[in-house]
């Protein structure tokens, strides 16, 4: 390796070595004119002549952008055939020279560095860039020991190299990275992997290039309580859903990923949170916002969260032993970096997000030498592959708890028969629900991803019917719902046995629940008027605003029994309606402040009796 101190590149002159890596050189550079500083990052490669303008195009790119968090791109050029970049000096390291190796750090200490990682790489997201590299050698400490994000120029060498190895650093490297598809969400993995660092000490993973390699795509991270017991078990979640092997299962956002950091941080230091254990508080996995004890809704940005038990799957999945060093197989097949390597085992990911430019998005055959795999190291990996999914699935089956009936039921294994009436699980509107709106700015309907949404800001009771028109007697109704945003007086439910005219219901049984944690029923009796059947009242089983509340109402003749979370609360006898329709509603009357917004899920309608 050269020695260059002493060369000129463009109008710098450089002065002295400041690191080196596995594709460049970083020297302290001066201008000739102007006796300024830079940091010349000079690239370990020999570009062709067809190759430069190609550079230049990638290094316009970064050099456009402009973020206090992120060491700006000054100049860039190619002095004979070797390119070089010139980016603003950092004169005070790094953070992996500044905070002390393989310790604990307390998360109060590191929420800043990592707020300020997440601000640069989303702006750089929002530019559509992605960085590759995200490592604690990269944040780099400015003059005011602020944290600069660095190093943006590694996809460049990915794909300028002629030895096309794969742009990142094993330790830090998202699946879908290794695997030839970097996304934006593969940065938020990499932070993921610094936090895990910082929080136990250690890295996830350990072994050769190929073993760290194969553990990022294959194998679980080790919990962070079994390396440090004293993490709050909040803390852990975030960070592993930051880890998720999925892209899609991360946050929404890096952003988002840094917002539910900072909020369960806050969380331990204002309520001293012991060792993992500890009830667990839940994060909205769009934008990171701290949801209510017990709570899917997320009122910040609408989102009804889905939770997996991932903490029990992760540690399920320590027992299939592939976590520690060592134990991985020393050799992974030969296509590491391209799709078809891990066809039988890669956890499922949907297609990359197509980021312009031929550097910052290397097609899939950008890869690791290729190497031909031995027919015994593929048959000992299949069976570890197997060996390890086995144990898992013995372990969840044994250990773990598994789904509630009403989201078994959904989807269709209720086990029983007759068979439901009606079944809808919100996943799309096949079912053809009415999300037509007159005036979107006052109420509106949405299916999708789990959930049926009414919001109502006009001051008006949103009634939806269930598609079809169908008549229901005598059944049983199971429904999860929340009043995912509004105030205490905010009402929603279920209508039924329900008609209706010229579009409006008359005769009906309303079943109503509030925002407080009160309920109340009701019967139509035409003409827009209605009498009460249960006056509003308390029940310990009701849950407030913001939490799932699980529904259920038998009718059957003149009797209909309601229930919610499993506690019968009442009982009515009426036998004026024998049958109607079904309808679901949020309440935002007069008197209510406006944005009331009810989320519904998991609607099964059975023959009763």
């Amino acid at each position: 390796m050269a020695d260059r101190v002493g060369q000129h590149f463009g109008n710098y002159r450089l002065i002295k070595l400041l690191g080196k890596g596995g594709f460049a050189e970083v020297y302290l550079g001066e201008h000739i004119h102007l006796n300024t500083q830079a940091a010349i990052k000079v690239l370990q490669l020999r570009i062709a002549d067809k190759e430069v303008e190609d550079f230049r195009n990638e290094a316009r790119t970064i050099a456009r952008l402009e973020h206090p968090n992120i060491v700006r791109v000054l100049d860039y050029g190619v002095e004979g055939d070797i390119p070089f970049l010139v980016m603003g000096y950092a004169p005070n390291g790094s953070l992996r020279d500044y905070l002390p190796r393989g310790v604990p750090l307390p998360l109060q200490r590191i929420v800043p560095y990592v707020k300020q990682m997440a601000e640069a790489l989303q702006y750089a997201h929002d530019e559509r860039v992605i960085h590759r590299d995200v490592k604690p050698e990269n944040m780099l400490l400015g003059k005011r020991n602020e944290v600069l994000l660095s190093d943006f120029g590694i996809s460049m060498v990915a794909r300028t190299s002629s030895k096309q190895e794969i742009a990142g650093t094993a330790p830090y490297m998202a699946p879908e990275q290794i695997q030839g598809n970097a996304r934006i969400a593969s940065d938020q993995y990499s932070l993921g992997i610094v936090v895990y660092e910082w929080l136990t000490g250690d890295k996830p993973f350990h072994g050769s290039f190929l073993e760290v390699c194969t553990q990022q795509v294959l194998a679980a991270p080790p919990p962070l309580h079994a390396k440090v017991p004293t993490i709050p078990a909040s803390v852990e979640q975030v960070v592993l859903t930051a880890l998720a092997k999925n892209p899609d299962q991360r946050f929404g956002s890096v952003r988002a990923f840094a917002h539910a950091l900072e909020q369960v941080s806050q969380l331990a230091q204002a309520s001293a949170l012991g060792p993992y254990g500890v009830a667990l508080s839940r994060v909205c996995q769009r934008c990171g916002t701290l949801l209510p004890p017990g709570g899917q809704f997320c009122s910040n940005c609408g989102l009804h969260n889905t939770f997996t038990n991932s903490l029990a799957t992760q540690q399920a999945s320590q027992l299939s032993g592939t976590t520690e060093k060592g134990t991985m197989p020393p050799a992974v097949p030969a296509s590491v970096g391209q799709r078809g390597g891990y066809s039988s085992v890669q956890p499922t990911t949907a297609p990359p997000q197509k980021i312009p430019g031929a550097f910052f998005y290397p097609p899939a055959s950008s890869t690791l030498q290729k190497r031909r795999p031995r027919p015994a190291m593929l048959i000992l990996l299949i069976v570890i592959v197997l060996g390890a999914l086995g144990l898992g699935i013995y372990a969840y089956l044994i250990y773990f708890p598994h789904p509630t009936p009403s989201s078994s039921a959904c989807a269709g294994n209720t086990g029983s028969t007759p068979a439901p009436l009606f079944v809808d699980c919100f996943t799309d509107n096949s079912h053809g629900w009415d999300t037509s709106s007159a005036d979107p700015s006052k109420y509106t309907v949405t299916v999708g991803n789990g959930s049926l949404v009414l919001e109502d800001d006009d001051h008006r009771l949103l009634p939806e019917q269930l598609p079809g028109d169908a008549s229901f007697a005598n059944f049983k109704l199971t429904l999860d719902a929340t009043l995912s945003k509004g105030a205490a007086e905010n009402g929603y439910g279920v209508y039924i046995r329900a008609s209706l005219q010229q579009g409006i219901l008359v005769s009906y049984y309303r079943f109503e629940l509030y925002g407080d944690g009160t309920y109340a029923a009701y019967k139509g009796v035409g003409n827009g008027a209605s009498t009460e059947l249960q006056p509003r009242a308390a029940y310990p089983a009701i849950q407030q605003q913001g939490n799932v509340n699980h529904i259920t109402i038998i009718a059957n003749g003149s009797t209909i029994t309601l229930s919610v979370n499993g506690q019968q609360m009442n009982t009515i006898t009426d036998g004026a309606y024998a049958s109607g329709s079904i309808a679901l509603f949020v309440a935002n009357l007069p008197g209510s402040p406006p944005g009331a917004q009810a989320t519904f899920a998991n609607l099964v309608v059975y023959p009763y009796p």
